[in-house]
């Protein structure tokens, strides 16, 4: 039997130089005791039920719901595109998970059909099913072993061993040596008894290996897993804030849901305005983003950020101290955000500075000031979210560095639109003037 190999050996060995093998009798009853030569077969789960564990995810779920939020919201080409990128990534995970399934079913096709044994004292072929322990297999070249073998006799036998070892140079086993399912004969003959069937091969090993291994996410994959739930927290909570806000703010429920969805409905008004000729972003546009406003906020953000450093002790060339290192990069952060500030109320005229307007004007402006301001100290006053952007709390020092983008940022908008009236007046503010549409917010 499998459990007492040693028992087909001296079968074996009993028989002399010339061995006989089994009889076939002991044959069907080692048949029936130890069951067939087959590897174990994995209780697969309906490709069904495999491709719907894709669609149902958190992450997938998110996406759903936002797909049906876009759909509440008279969006539904968004929607649909929601949806699309959904059943991309699920059909896409799917396939992965099917040939992963597949691979012990590969395995088990590593065994061969038919044997070569000698029964009952002459050579005879089997189905390699009914392959039991202490049967004398014989090999020749060409030849797929079907279960683990101690060899007997060995004339020049060569294994190719690489789906076990993965040397692609062939082993040279002598006789008493092991040879196991799944290899096969690349040159030479041999005897061998079978030691081992079925489950209780290496083969049949490697094949549980596959089936209960479940490969741990990587560090990347975590990180985004919890990026993921911190961003959707994040978003419930101010989509929550900002829907509360509109409510206070007198709006209908309808309304303050879309601008919570982040889908405020354009306004009207919008389409009024004097028709745009040329380019999509015209040259005005981009000197006052990428030469004005951009330039000013990287200052001081750097300027910031290099303060911070040496105010902390740092010399140029030397590796800053992480705790030290991580509050530089809050008050770069600090400086980024309140910049950003700065500008939402820089540009709410195409003419006049942010100080010559009304700073009340806008409730919906202020609202959301405000919730940035405070999203900006939870960020970088809870440790895991400010781990997140690699950053911390800023010293006292460093929130009066970030400070310093504000007036930076409405410094320089003032400069460019004084510099702008100073020359010739753009077509567009003309044409927003003679129709009396130009607006401050």
């Amino acid at each position: 039997m499998a459990g007492d190999p040693a028992g087909g050996l001296a079968d074996a060995s009993a028989a002399g130089p010339v061995r006989a093998g089994l009889d076939s009798v002991e044959a069907a009853r080692r048949l029936a005791a130890d069951g067939p030569n087959r590897l174990p077969a994995r209780g697969r789960s309906p490709v069904p039920l495999l491709l719907l564990r894709e669609m149902v995810h958190f992450f997938a779920l998110l996406l759903w719901g936002a797909a049906a939020l876009a759909l509440l919201a008279g969006m539904p080409q968004l929607a649909v595109a929601i949806v699309v990128v959904v059943l991309l990534n699920g059909v896409f995970a799917f396939a992965q998970e099917y040939r992963a399934d597949q691979a012990s079913r590969r395995l088990r096709e590593l065994i061969p059909a038919d044997v070569t044994v000698r029964r009952d004292g002459r050579r005879t072929v089997v189905h390699a099913a009914d392959l039991v322990a202490g049967d004398v297999v014989l090999l020749e070249a060409g030849d797929r072993i079907s279960a683990d073998l101690h060899l007997a006799e060995v004339h020049a036998l060569a294994v190719n061993e690489s789906m076990l070892t993965g040397e692609s140079v062939p082993a040279r086993p002598r006789g008493g040596d092991a040879v196991f399912a799944g290899t096969f004969v690349v040159e030479g003959q041999a005897e061998a008894v079978v030691t081992a069937t079925g489950a209780r091969t290496r083969l049949a090993a490697i094949a549980a290996l596959t089936q209960a291994a479940r490969r741990p996410p990587s560090p990347l994959a975590r990180r985004l897993g919890t990026v993921i739930k911190v961003v959707a927290a994040i978003a419930l909570g101010v989509g929550t804030l900002f829907f509360a806000l509109t409510l206070l703010l007198g709006m209908a429920p309808t309304d303050g849901f879309l601008l919570a969805l982040g889908a405020e409905p354009a306004n009207p008004r919008t389409m009024d305005g004097p028709a745009r000729t040329g380019a999509l972003l015209d040259r005005r546009l981009l000197v006052r983003v990428f030469g004005v406003l951009g330039p000013a906020q990287a200052v001081v953000e750097m300027a910031a950020f290099t303060a911070v450093l040496a105010l902390g002790g740092w010399a140029l060339g030397a590796d800053p101290d992480p705790a030290l290192l991580a509050a530089a990069s809050g008050t770069a952060f600090a400086a980024v955000v309140l910049g950003q500030l700065a500008n939402a109320f820089a540009c709410r005229s195409q003419t006049r500075w942010a100080g010559s307007l009304p700073w009340r004007s806008n409730r919906l402006l202020l609202g959301a000031v405000a919730s940035e301001a405070v999203l900006l100290l939870v960020f970088l006053g809870s440790p895991p979210l400010a781990g997140l952007l690699g950053g911390a709390l800023p010293p006292p020092a460093g929130w009066a560095l970030a400070a310093l983008a504000v007036p930076a940022v409405i410094g320089a908008d003032a400069l460019h639109k004084a510099l702008r009236r100073g020359g010739a007046e753009p077509g567009a503010v003309r044409g927003l003037r003679g129709t009396g549409r130009e607006r401050s917010g």
